[in-house]
């Protein structure tokens, strides 16, 4: 059987990973996978992972610019996939339309990662149309979704969407096995103390993502908390307002912006504790990431964060839109070395238990071999 992956841009962060994921539990339930992007070359994008994904790419000038309707339609017609499967909001909008001018009927798959949240205010208006859009879109047209969180489904569920039609299959992802370890070498390019207590957030740069309550604390712990530094690995539409707010905060030598990183390990590594402020998650991978490295993690309570870690067990999980709350849980960790050794190694074992890449791409083989 073939199938259609299509992605309707593909920006750095957690669908990018996904998609390589997907991949490898296409090519062990031995059906056939043509991955397609629709995509502008102004838009902020995962190169290296469309090249890794050998993805066939349609190039427009702008959102206005509706030439990959021909371009996709033939591409589809040439193709004939069994299964199309969307992944984010335009690419379910794509396939509703496209579907209607073509010679055959496909049958429709979705991954659903969560509800849609603008990245601006500009984009505020689309969020409640976008996200009808979609939950219509899956319970009348997909025969099968799978979910990355039981707070997903649920959600789904919630909306109308039949039970018997969500699998749950949590993110997962490979196992960390370095030949180098650059971190030493990382945090001796950084301006920080031998001695110096990291902390770190690896997110795309977007409101959803809470770095400027992660700011605010951070601007607080220095005024009592000797040699602490902070790095934000990452990019996106926020970064200048996060730059000009560390500006006015009157804390830019403690505040390093490194940009996206696709590999992110030696940056974990370097991080003495690992924060994540989000507003909203399904089921975060930077946090997997972290579970991965053994880290001490500090991170909100929303979405499926707590489906990977339970708080004082592995993390110490606090409400978000808090900036108390991240000052709070960082001044016990500091205060704690014993509890950041047990979260940390809690953090380790249930990322082994639960969230590897082979438990992750076997479920979704599985899912894909049934639906023949």
């Amino acid at each position: 059987m073939k199938i259609v992956s299509l992605y309707w841009g593909y920006m750095p962060g957690g669908i990018g990973k996904y998609g390589l994921l997907f991949n490898q539990a296409v090519e062990k339930s031995e059906l056939s996978v043509r991955h397609v992007c629709i995509r502008s070359n102004n838009w902020i994008t995962d190169f290296d992972t469309l090249q890794q994904l050998n993805a066939s790419e349609i190039i427009i000038n702008s959102r206005k610019d509706f030439s990959w309707i021909k371009n996709l339609k033939n591409m589809l017609e040439l193709e004939r996939p069994e299964f199309i499967i969307t992944h984010g909001f335009n690419a379910h909008f794509v396939i509703f339309f496209i579907s209607k001018l073509l010679l055959f009927k496909p049958q429709i798959l979705v991954t659903y990662h969560g509800r849609y949240f603008a990245s601006s205010p500009l984009k505020k208006p689309l969020e409640l149309p976008f996200n009808i859009f979609t939950e219509w879109y899956i319970g009348k047209f997909s025969k099968s979704t799978a979910a990355v969180s039981e707070f997903s489904k649920n959600y789904l569920l919630g909306k109308g969407v039949k039970s018997n039609r969500v699998i749950v299959i949590h993110n997962g992802i490979d196992q960390y096995n370095a030949n180098s370890d650059n971190s030493n070498l990382l945090r001796k390019s950084w301006p920080v103390e031998e001695n110096a207590i990291v902390l770190g957030v690896i997110a795309r740069l977007d409101v959803i993502k809470g770095i400027n309550y992660l700011l605010d604390a951070f601007s607080e712990l220095v005024q009592h908390q000797d040699n602490l530094f902070l790095v934000i690995v990452g990019n996106g539409p926020e970064e200048g307002a996060l730059k000009r707010q560390v500006h006015s905060l009157e804390i830019d030598h403690s505040v390093l912006f490194v940009g996206y990183k696709s590999e992110v390990y030696d940056y974990l590594k370097a991080f003495d504790i690992f924060l994540l402020p989000s507003l909203a998650e399904n089921h975060s991978i930077s946090l997997l990431e972290a579970m991965q490295m053994g880290k001490t993690i500090v991170a909100t309570d929303v979405g499926g964060n707590t489906e990977s870690v339970r708080d004082r067990q592995e993390a110490l999980i606090i409400p978000s839109a808090d900036s108390k709350a991240i000052v709070c849980a960082v001044d016990e960790l500091l205060a704690d070395s014993t509890l950041c050794e047990t979260l940390a190694l809690g953090a380790k074992k249930r990322f082994l238990a639960e969230f590897t890449v082979e438990r992750m791409v076997n479920k979704t083989a599985n899912w894909l071999s049934s639906l023949g």
